[in-house]
């Protein structure tokens, strides 16, 4: 499954193609197309954007093919955290985080994960608006299944597929950005690096990474929202979900992931994605295994960083931080960083896709068996 356009690159290295478009059985997703990927049979799904468009497209598609659909994987682009525990922290605005202590993301960059949060689950406070980049948003009562309903804030399904996923991507190498979108990437750090007095520049890596489901998950919103206190307050929701998964019952009794926590995680060692269908599809899954009765799918979430959700930060004459207007643009839409940024991700998640279908082939061929599918409950 994937939103618009994320599906160009699958689809031109599947074969046996039979597109199905807007067929009764599937008229709430943009297109389902049917084929072969590496020699194995895949439905390729466009559900178009947004949280409810995607729980509405795979609501119909398993009507119709639940008992055949194998597993999940839905691929997508979204903005990302610009480090990982971001460039400033809330609790201490003193000072931004040392350029050589800090994990800075790159446009490209993946998320496999086999959770969602959805980052609309909260209430907000208008007269405690923060005043600083770097002010904690006054955003409360996330989870809150009493509030919210069950189902409606955080979505948690084994990490079987994700563990697949990655352990087929150990030895690949993610493409390096265009020379195009490299001087793009490094103007925005550039900026940064200016602003905050934090050689953040002289630290960026040359590839993508892939970042597992210990340290990053999409937070879901029907915004798009820019600013950096937003992606603190995603970071929160990110390790909220995590720590959730590994303290629950689902990875300590069902299924025991083959990555562990050493640490609980928080706001400054997570990586969030702000994308807007992960929550909508993955709570399709979820109500049908509750109330239906349904078998759970394995299922995973892949998202690429097509652009930052931060601008680049500077001190104020007051000692604020504040975000420099001058590259509001670059995150809107229009520019380079972002219309490369995200024909960029869809390459590389594209890439993670095909080369677990590559990889599973090789196994069938050398006589060893894919992974078997671990059913297990998502849970809220």
């Amino acid at each position: 499954m994937a939103g618009i356009s994320e599906s160009s690159i699958l689809i031109s290295h599947m074969e046996n193609i039979e597109v199905w478009g807007h067929d009764m059985r599937t008229q709430f997703c943009e297109q389902v197309v049917h084929g072969t990927l590496a020699g194995h049979p895949v439905l390729l799904v466009t559900t178009g954007i947004g949280h409810d468009r995607a729980g509405l497209c795979l609501r119909g598609l398993l009507s119709v093919y639940h008992k055949s659909t194998r597993e999940i994987l839905f691929i997508g682009t979204g903005g990302i955290s610009p480090a990982k525990g971001g460039i400033v922290n809330s609790d201490n605005c003193s000072a931004v985080s040392p350029a050589a202590e800090t994990e800075t993301t790159l446009i490209g960059d993946v998320c496999v994960s086999a959770m969602a949060a959805n980052w609309d689950c909260h209430q907000c406070s208008w007269p405690q608006r923060v005043e600083s980049a770097c002010g904690p948003l006054p955003c409360h009562m996330f989870g809150r299944a009493d509030l919210f309903g069950d189902w409606g804030c955080m979505y948690i399904t084994d990490a079987a597929l994700a563990d697949e996923v990655l352990e087929a991507s150990q030895t690949l190498d993610l493409p390096k950005p265009s020379a195009a979108l490299r001087e793009t990437i490094d103007h925005f750090w550039h900026g940064m690096s200016v602003g905050t007095g934090e050689p953040y520049s002289d630290h960026l890596r040359s590839n993508p990474r892939i970042f597992d489901y210990t340290e990053c998950a999409e937070a879901t919103s029907n915004t798009f929202w820019v600013g950096t206190p937003y992606d603190e307050l995603g970071r929160i929701y990110v390790a909220d979900i995590i720590n959730s998964a590994f303290h629950g019952d689902l990875y300590t009794k069902a299924y025991i992931p083959k990555r562990t926590l050493s640490s609980p995680r928080t706001k400054r060692d997570t990586v969030s994605f702000s994308a807007m269908e992960g929550a909508g599809w993955m709570e399709v899954i979820a109500l049908e295994e509750v109330y239906l009765h349904y078998d759970p799918i394995p299922a995973v979430n892949i998202r690429g960083a097509a652009d930052y959700v931060t601008p680049p930060l500077q001190r104020s004459k007051n000692g604020n931080w504040d975000e420099m207007s001058s590259y509001m643009e670059s995150l809107s839409g229009g520019d380079n960083l972002t219309v490369l940024g995200y024909g960029f991700a869809i390459e590389t998640t594209s890439q993670i896709v095909l080369n677990l279908f590559q990889h599973r082939s090789a196994l069938l061929m050398d006589g060893a068996s894919p992974r078997s599918n671990v059913r297990r409950r998502v849970g809220r």
